[in-house]
């Protein structure tokens, strides 16, 4: 039921810089337009939730820690889907991991921002 192999490892790894370059190529597109990146859902829950000031913050270092982030959690859940053999199961374990792990990311985010003093 559960395989553990290199190959799943190293196929999490690709999905994690993939998905970073992506998310990273579209949050920059999306930061030319101010006003699209600044009602992103990312942003606004940052803004909502943390009480980051994001006007304050540098828009690069939003880009790049949003990315980081979605990239984990894409490649994460991937990872525990890989472990799982099973068509149905694995597909009901991605969904029960994949909110906790969007929370958890964004809490590293959130905090991460206040301590920088955002």
């Amino acid at each position: 039921m559960f395989v553990f192999t290199l190959e799943s490892l190293v196929i999490s790894l690709i999905t994690f810089v993939v998905v970073y370059f992506v998310y990273y190529i579209i949050l920059k597109r999306r930061l030319r337009d101010e006003k699209k990146f600044m009602n992103s859902t990312e942003i606004l829950y940052l803004k909502i939730k943390y009480k980051i000031n994001v006007e304050k913050t540098p828009k690069i270092k939003l880009v790049k820690l949003i990315s980081l982030g979605n990239a984990f959690t894409i490649s994460f859940v991937f990872l525990l889907m890989s472990f799982i053999n099973l068509g149905l199961i694995r597909l009901f374990i991605a969904i029960i991991f994949l909110v906790p792990t969007i929370i958890a990311v964004y809490f590293m985010i959130g905090n991460h921002l206040r301590k920088g003093g955002y």
